[in-house]
């Protein structure tokens, strides 16, 4: 499965994606706001999005919506 991180603790996020790496998926990010997430997701095109909800620039939230 192709998914999305977004987190702007870079601790979280490496993490999260090592485990779902580990697991077999591709991981695209981390994202480091919602504004990035969005980019991400129009370039990338994944099927999942995995999104901090309190970020920078843009909610995790509001990201979802855009995405």
């Amino acid at each position: 499965m192709r998914i999305l991180v977004a987190d702007d603790e870079p601790s979280s996020a490496a993490a999260l994606k090592d485990l779902l790496e580990l697991i077999g998926h591709h991981v695209f990010g981390p994202g480091r706001d919602g504004a990035e997430a969005v980019s991400l997701a129009a370039r990338e095109k994944p099927d999942m999005a995995i999104l901090d909800i309190e970020m920078p620039r843009m909610s995790g939230l509001e990201a979802t919506d855009r995405i």
